[in-house]
């Protein structure tokens, strides 16, 4: 799911695999976090499709995600602010080997989409940015970057005129990696893709702007558990201060999500799910504040503590 982009009701969209339907839903929020009328099934229970992500434009809605085939495509799917499809669905991208989950924003009169791939020769990973009309026809495509083995996970957050991107890139053949940072144009780069953090066992990366610059947060894996972590850079990619530990309790590795964080114009929020001692061991939603300064405020206080099950994501 994405954060909320609209003024007064939000997207969210999901990947739902279950006997009903194979595919990517989408709602609309309200400001309460009340669902706004009945989920939409995007995408055609038929085919395989997964890692949908919305945005909103001003005026609609968008919907992306992977769809899987004779060959990899990404697809896209306008939608009203009556959460109805408006139009066909679009081919964004086709003919490559998708490597990961897939996001959306949007800036500057169009979407930008960023994507994960092998290239031709299937020996390196590429980060690729491309521009979409509101239509969802490619517009551009700049490749930000060429790992010697593999990228996944990116993240897109806009930054006046130009992106700030974050993805996972390899390092080493043992699963390990490192966060690297890009800021681009739609079809130029502003700031070469550099390494902020320490190398790793990572999980998706999320990322929000600030007046600042921008703050990552991240999983890193320890003995088997999960710890949350956040960290702030300048414009230049500099880190303002080391990184900060959020959690107070690692979690057991399995009954973790992937940390998220937004900015809200004085200072930063941050989401994650897993099971503590605590709880009694049951998955539970946990919120944290952290000052513009890069400080934690206050300790992470429990959403929900109530479910049973591990939490598989959480935005």
């Amino acid at each position: 799911a994405d954060e909320l982009r609209h003024p007064a009701t939000g997207p969210a969209a999901w990947t739902a695999l279950d006997e009903d339907f194979v595919g990517v839903g989408f709602a609309r929020v309200s400001a309460e976090g009340v669902r706004v009328g009945e989920p939409l099934r995007v995408t055609d229970p038929d085919e395989f499709n997964v890692w949908g992500v919305p945005a909103w434009s001003g005026s609609e809605y968008g919907v992306a995600w992977v769809h899987f085939g004779d060959q990899d495509a990404v697809q896209f799917q306008r939608i009203n602010p009556r959460g109805e499809k408006a139009g066909p669905v679009v081919t964004s991208v086709e003919g490559f080997f998708a490597m990961g989950p897939i996001d959306l924003a949007w800036a500057e009169r169009r979407y930008a989409l960023a994507y994960t791939r092998l290239d031709d020769a299937r020996t390196q990973g590429v980060v690729t940015l491309a521009g979409l009309e509101a239509t969802g026809a490619r517009k551009t495509t700049l490749d930000v970057w060429r790992s010697d083995e593999w990228a996944e996970n990116p993240a897109l957050d806009p930054d006046g005129a130009s992106l700030n991107l974050v993805w996972n890139d390899a390092v080493g053949r043992l699963g390990r990696s490192v966060p690297r940072v890009a800021r681009a144009r739609w079809e130029s780069i502003e700031l070469a893709p550099r390494v902020v953090g320490a190398r790793g066992l990572y999980g998706e990366i999320h990322l929000a702007t600030s007046a600042k610059g921008y703050a990552l947060t991240w999983r890193q894996s320890r003995e088997g558990r999960h710890e949350v972590w956040f960290a702030q850079f300048n414009r230049q990619g500099a880190a303002l201060g080391g990184p900060v530990r959020l959690d107070t309790e690692s979690a057991p590795a399995d009954e973790f999500s992937e940390p998220d964080v937004v900015w809200n114009g004085t200072e930063y929020a941050v989401v994650w799910a897993g099971a503590e001692e605590r709880t009694d061991g049951r998955a539970g939603v946990w919120f944290q504040r952290v000052s513009a300064e890069g400080q934690k405020v206050g300790v992470e206080v429990p959403v929900i503590t109530t479910t049973v099950n591990a939490l598989e994501d959480c935005h």
